[in-house]
């Protein structure tokens, strides 16, 4: 535990000295405003590697910690609600997110992120990560509750089909 808060001390300094290059950038601009970090780093949603503790630091520092569910809630054996108040605590009411992988052809599963994604709403989460499938029921109840979303894509094309296929 003390070796990770140090290691993300020296990150945060690392990452405040070149933030302000950053911050020129219009987009990376727009990232900070959208997501409410301080600073362009993102910890990426990774199964196992996402565990709560270094969401927290991660938002505590000024980056945004996106915390993947599977792992939150059977890696680590957290309540989902409870893993998410964790994470708040943790991180001193720093924001984070939260990512939903759709898989529409799982239906326990999509039942799970159905329930993962309201219960992130009622938590006062205020950005969601999408990855795989085509993310636009979660992009419609995102923005009826002030939440923005940012939606993965693994090729330039589907890039380009999302920008006219998702409701904005």
């Amino acid at each position: 535990m003390l070796h990770t808060l140090l290691l993300s001390r020296q990150v945060s300094r690392r990452a405040r000295s070149l933030s302000s290059h950053l911050h020129n950038n219009e987009l990376t601009t727009k990232l900070l405003r959208d997501t409410g970090a301080t600073i362009p780093v993102f910890c990426g949603p990774m199964y196992p590697g996402s565990n709560p503790e270094l969401i927290a630091e991660v938002s505590r520092c000024g980056g945004m910690g996106i915390v993947q569910p599977l792992a939150l809630t059977h890696l680590y054996g957290h309540d989902f609600r409870e893993g998410l108040r964790m994470i708040k605590q943790l991180s001193n009411d720093k924001p984070f997110g939260v990512n939903f992988t759709i898989m529409p052809q799982n239906k326990k599963y999509q039942k799970m992120m159905d329930e993962w994604m309201h219960i992130s709403c009622e938590e006062g989460v205020k950005f969601f990560l999408t990855s795989l499938g085509k993310p636009n029921d979660i992009v419609k109840y995102a923005h009826n509750h002030d939440i923005k979303v940012q939606c993965n894509v693994h090729t330039p094309i589907l890039y380009v089909i999302s920008l006219y296929t998702i409701p904005i």
